[in-house]
């Protein structure tokens, strides 16, 4: 797919840019519905996505505590990955995510941004788990972060974290056991 595809804040919509577009007006709304809420076709403040092979958008939804999935040409999101609400002590739970990354095993990882670390969710699972930066507190060592904006894997499966706050990028190794 190349197409570009841009989150708004402001308009709380996802749009899809086709390539050929030359001045960025052929945009097509492709997640939310442009109004701020928290119904299944309304988004409230979305930062990261990750589109898959099929063009399925998945949006973190900032401001509603979720990751929404949207299919190609769907008029409302599922939400995937956490439930709207915000407590560092519940897995079922996301607070504020800013990143999204859908594996071909179709894992969800997410930054949980209040509770500076990174949640990985199973396909149709309730619950995510904590796969790096687990304590839930921010700081300088080596398994703390501080305010994370973006996450990204190499093709060896290392997780890279851009740990804004603290000036670096972290390295993770994440043991993937897939089916236990």
């Amino acid at each position: 797919d190349n197409n570009l595809y841009v989150s708004s804040a402001y308009t709380h919509t996802v749009t899809r840019i086709p390539s050929d577009s030359s001045n960025g007006n052929n945009g097509i709304v492709v997640a939310g519905n442009g109004i701020y809420g928290s119904e299944p076709e309304e988004l409230r403040d979305p930062w990261g996505i990750f589109v898959d092979d099929a063009r399925t958008v998945y949006v973190a939804d900032f401001g509603n505590h979720r990751i929404q999935k949207w299919a190609i040409e769907a008029s409302f999101g599922i939400t995937v990955a956490g439930n709207g609400m915000c407590d560092i002590n519940s897995l079922s739970q996301i607070c504020s995510p800013i990143s999204v990354i859908v594996d071909l095993n179709r894992y969800i990882f997410t930054v949980d941004t209040s509770f500076y670390r990174i949640l990985r969710w199973a396909p149709n699972s309730n619950v995510g788990e904590c796969i790096a930066a687990c304590s839930g507190n921010e700081g300088l060592q080596f398994d703390h972060l501080s305010l994370v904006y973006a996450i990204a894997f190499d093709s060896q499966g290392s997780l890279y974290v851009s740990d804004q706050n603290n000036n670096r990028v972290q390295k993770f190794q994440i043991i993937i056991n897939y089916g236990e």
